[in-house]
């Protein structure tokens, strides 16, 4: 169980950085399904979705994947409590996982992903 956490938690974190990279090198983009290409012999999540939508001054961007049990501590620990990361609690509404903040989400993300969530000004 806890193998299967520690992986979940970290195609999270991959995931995540590989998607804020490639919304940021594509200014303006708004898609609900941006393609990711993560490193040779890295297999995509199933499930991982790259999004992005329209913000006030710029764009969110939202990176998921479904979460494994125990994904949700892991991944706080090893993002050294990134407040980026949110676990979705409803249809469209997540929690930041440091703050405990409930926020709008999209709600095409399914319940119990994990979101990495930046907003940029591109």
């Amino acid at each position: 169980m806890q193998a299967k956490a520690q992986v979940s938690s970290d195609q999270a974190i991959l995931f995540g950085s590989m998607c804020i990279e490639v919304a940021a090198a594509a200014p303006g983009l708004i898609s609900n399904a941006i393609a990711v290409t993560l490193p040779t012999g890295v297999a995509l999540p199933a499930g991982a979705t790259c999004m992005t939508t329209p913000a006030p001054g710029g764009r969110n961007v939202y990176a998921y994947i479904p979460a494994a049990p125990g994904a949700t501590g892991i991944l706080m620990r090893d993002s050294q409590m990134n407040s980026a990361w949110h676990r979705v609690r409803s249809a469209g509404v997540a929690a930041n996982l440091v703050t405990g903040q409930l926020v709008a989400v999209p709600p095409t993300i399914p319940v119990g992903s994990l979101v990495d969530w930046v907003q940029t000004n591109s």
